[in-house]
């Protein structure tokens, strides 16, 4: 993957990709929380309250019909711990999220391609497609889905180039499930 990613010929298609989303999402950061970010700070709030052993069972209790993606919690804690309540780096943080996703989308048609227009338009089309739109923009989800489409992702690409290494590859899927189940 380093050589893909070291290739001239990879680099304006990956420049364009990244000038697109700064384009497309230049005023985000500008924007604000809503409802579901509140509730989740407060639920944040109320777990680092906690001593450490109830802290680990809130975080790793879960019902069957409820979302068991402690990744995506210890990340958007660790996000609220270093941003506090400023929506600006919250939205920072999802776009980059998302370009890593759309240049590892690059990649991935790339591969299975072989052609680097193959790999520039599907990665420019997921970058700019609408229905990613709220991925990028909801605050109360984006580091579940970015995080979980990219471990997927890499666990994908690394099959693809290198079949022997299934543990690797077993903990990109499980990175990803942790993440978001969609992954």
């Amino acid at each position: 993957m380093r050589k893909i990613l070291n290739n001239k010929k990879h680099f304006l298609p990956i420049l364009v990709i990244l000038l697109f989303i700064l384009f497309v999402y230049w005023r985000l950061p500008n924007s604000y929380f809503e409802q579901d970010e509140w509730h989740s700070f407060g639920y944040y709030i109320y777990l680092w309250s906690l001593p450490f052993d109830k802290f680990i069972t809130q975080i790793l209790s879960g019902s069957f019909f409820s979302h068991f993606t402690p990744l995506s919690l210890f990340t958007k804690m660790s996000m609220f711990g270093m941003f506090g309540l400023s929506a600006q780096y919250f939205f920072y943080a999802s776009i980059f999220f998302h370009i890593l996703v759309s240049i590892s989308v690059l990649l991935l048609v790339y591969i299975l391609s072989g052609s680097v227009l193959g790999g520039f338009v599907g990665g420019l089309f997921f970058a700019l497609n609408a229905s990613h739109h709220q991925a990028v923009t909801w605050l109360g989800t984006f580091e579940g889905v970015e995080l979980s489409s990219l471990f997927g992702i890499l666990a994908l690409i690394l099959f693809l180039k290198n079949k022997r290494r299934g543990i690797l590859i077993g903990l990109l899927i499980l990175i990803s499930l942790l993440f978001k189940e969609n992954g």
